[in-house]
């Protein structure tokens, strides 16, 4: 399209004052030279050049809407002509005759003066044809529709701006996608842009088609999308279900006619347009195999109006995008991503009721994420070990139901009773043994599947995490032994077996068995411990002072260590009595008075799964001092601390010194850290009783930083 130029709009308004001064004034004009033959749409040429500067158009050579358009209009003013837009004889008689829209004591129709606006055209009574209340483009009167925008002729537009023109409509492949895959909603796959130019343009209307060019497919577009959006950006214009584009008869052609849009480009900027497709959710294996779609923006499929009122249409020719592809559901990188939550319940002591059922204590929290797909989730097993110190104590003894949730919600519950037996660390076995009330380790580890899992909690949307909890509720302690610990896990062998673990995409296939690339993961609960009455020990974080060897500058030649480890403790189910030292062995000992709190362990970092008790350090390597303090009261008669149940927690300290007492230079280094074993106390003030050691887990809580090389010799 041509760029109307500053002459030409000088020209134009010059010729139009000249004009209509000459016709006030009575004095005849000069002859303008149209041709001799009728000028409508179509016509090309010099003739049509001076047409559109008499008109006001833009003075091309090229007879088109905008011009027919300034035509009618023009003839609206003269009287005595037929509105049609068509410059004929008698059009060319009127201009030549000096009309310029009025003539001496004539005003336009609906006109009573040079001032104000037609009350039957809204057109300007000055007759210059331009302002405010003109009509829209392409409509005579207020009647019926524009013949250029098909917009109605009843509502009068604004025209007070710049008549300008979109450039450089070409073809835009940003984000485009070749294949459109089952599900997969707003892909781009087509897309063209523009530069608005001379003023800033509103695009309003985008034409655009599809077209599959390979017959040994289906060309029923609605068996492959449910439908096409048309967007400027990332702001989506408009949507338009299959149904409501139009399919030609002939050739299958779908059409889809995106209108009233509001799509503004300002003015010297490019505004750039895509129309995306959602492919259905199950497609045919031939279609997808054969269909190869065309995307057209055709001729003139376009429409841009200026802020002056007038319309353009674009482009001159089709922009056409080809090779659109449709496909099954692609697997590649859809994933299943097992994981801990960071929430997951670290290890703790569970204070558990003697007689009554303890309920809904969560055990584990853990999150799936799904990687480029919806997720359903079919089938979750969770296993369930415990250790007690009867053999009699297996998971029927101890759980009630076990619950899997979403939140406060319930997916999944089962029965105490519903556990199969598995093997610890391998796959559950559904398939297999049932576990039931017996003496055997077998039934110290049960695997529940849940598998009736309510909707909508059992799905995931595609790159989201949901999370998950596993809730126990617990039979009363009366029937399993105090200091029954219980671990929740959802393993990852199990993750990898479809069998176990049932998981779907989006279109409804199971994720493929066994392959750690698409399920991955796991989440290991930690150890609870479950008593009536007992202790909780928290360790905070240890600090480490060393001594080098004198005279040796070797910063690793140490031949001291002295760990300083803080300990809160606090007591459930009754007041609790703990000793006033510390015990370097496998478990604190004693009673009365002698009675240890604290018992702790030597490892090395050559061998840190391994704790060396007493008299099992290297040569010349010994522990040479411990002690153990708290703030808090001291039972006089008893010479125990007292620790109140529900209490804020007592603070305590244990301090370790490790030392090498040979005075020879070093052979080799070795470093050293302190690990907690148990806690030992009285579930009263009588220290003569039986105590209670309980076991800290997991030791990897109860863990100090090594010291580097502390010597041996």
């Amino acid at each position: 399209m041509l760029k109307k130029s500053n002459t030409f709009k000088f020209l134009i308004g010059t010729f139009a004052a000249v004009a209509l001064m000459l016709s006030v004034a009575g004095v005849a004009q000069a002859s303008i030279d149209f041709g001799t033959s009728t000028l409508k749409v179509g016509s090309k040429g010099e003739y049509v050049k001076t047409l559109q500067t008499f008109v006001g158009a833009i003075a091309d050579g090229n007879f088109g809407p905008a011009t027919k358009a300034k035509v009618a209009t023009w003839q609206s003013t003269c009287g005595g002509l037929t509105v049609d837009g068509v410059f004929g004889k008698m059009s060319m008689a009127k201009a030549n005759a000096g009309c310029s829209g009025m003539t001496v004591g004539t005003y336009p129709a609906g006109c009573a003066s040079t001032t104000g606006f037609s009350t039957t055209t809204g057109m300007p009574c000055n007759g210059s044809g331009t302002g405010a209340g003109t009509l829209p483009a392409g409509c005579a009167s207020a009647a019926g529709f524009s013949s250029t925008t098909g917009m109605p002729c009843t509502v009068t537009t604004v025209s007070t701006g710049t008549n300008g023109y979109l450039a450089d409509v070409a073809a835009d492949s940003t984000n485009r996608v070749s294949t459109v895959y089952e599900s997969e909603q707003d892909k781009v796959v087509a897309g063209f842009h523009a530069t608005a130019r001379l003023s800033s343009q509103k695009v309003d209307r985008v034409r655009v088609t599809f077209l599959n060019t390979n017959t040994s497919s289906s060309a029923n577009l609605a068996k492959y999308i449910s439908g096409a959006s048309l967007w400027m950006g990332s702001t989506k214009l408009a949507t338009m279900s299959v149904a409501q584009a139009d399919r030609a008869t002939s050739s299958d052609t779908y059409t889809f006619n995106f209108s009233g849009l509001n799509g503004m480009i300002p003015q010297d900027q490019i505004g750039r347009f895509y129309v995306s497709v959602s492919a259905n959710g199950s497609l045919d294996s031939n279609d997808t195999a054969n269909a190869n779609w065309t995307v057209r923006f055709v001729s003139g499929g376009v429409s841009a109006s200026s802020p002056d009122g007038t319309y353009d249409t674009y482009p001159t020719n089709d922009i056409v995008q080809t090779g659109l592809l449709f496909g099954k559901f692609s697997a590649n990188g859809v994933k299943s991503e097992l994981g801990l939550s960071v929430t997951n319940p670290a290890s703790t002591v569970v204070g558990v009721n003697a007689t009554a059922a303890t309920n809904n204590v969560t055990v584990l929290n853990f999150k799936i994420k799904a990687t480029n797909s919806n997720l359903t989730l079919r089938k979750v097993p969770v296993q369930v070990t415990i250790s007690s110190g009867t053999a009699a104590d297996d998971v029927t003894n101890v759980i009630n139901s076990i619950k899997l949730m979403s939140g406060t919600n319930v997916i999944d519950s089962k029965s105490g009773t519903d556990g199969y037996e598995f093997t610890p660390g391998a796959a559950s076995n559904f398939a297999g043994t049932a576990c039931t009330d017996t003496a055997s380790a077998n039934d110290d580890s049960c695997a529940f599947a849940f598998s009736n899992l309510t909707a909508p909690y059992n799905t995931i949307a595609a790159g989201t995490t949901a999370e998950y909890s596993v809730v126990i509720d617990f039979k009363s302690q009366a029937n399993y032994s105090t200091g029954t610990t219980v671990t929740t896990s959802f393993v990852n062998a199990d993750n990898l077996l479809a069998a176990n673990y049932s998981v779907q995409d989006t279109n409804g296939d199971q994720l493929t068995n066994n392959n750690s690339s698409i399920r991955i993961g796991s989440a290991v609960g930690n150890v609870m411990t479950l008593r009536v009455n007992g202790l909780q020990a928290t360790m905070g974080t240890a600090s480490v002072v060393t001594t080098v060897r004198g005279g040796n500058t070797n910063p690793t030649d140490v031949i001291r260590a002295t760990y300083t480890i803080p300990v809160a403790i606090q007591a459930f189910g009754q007041t609790a009595y703990i000793g006033q030292t510390g015990g370097y062995g496998a478990a604190a000992a004693n009673t009365g008075v002698t009675a240890q709190a604290i018992s702790f362990g030597i490892q090395k970092a050559s061998a840190p799964t391994t704790t060396v008790n007493a008299g099992n350090l290297d040569t010349n390597v010994s522990v040479t001092a411990s002690s153990f303090t708290c703030a808090a009261p001291v039972e006089g008669g008893v010479g125990a601390y007292r620790v109140d149940s529900g209490a804020t927690p007592v603070n305590c300290t244990l301090t370790v010194t490790l030392n090498n007492a040979s005075g020879n230079a070093a052979a080799a280094t070795e470093s050293y850290r302190v690990q907690l074993n148990d806690v030992r106390f009285f579930p009263g003030n009588d220290l003569t009783t039986s105590p209670a050691n309980q076991t800290l887990l997991p030791t990897t809580s109860y863990q100090t930083g090594y010291a580097t090389g502390v010597s041996k010799s």
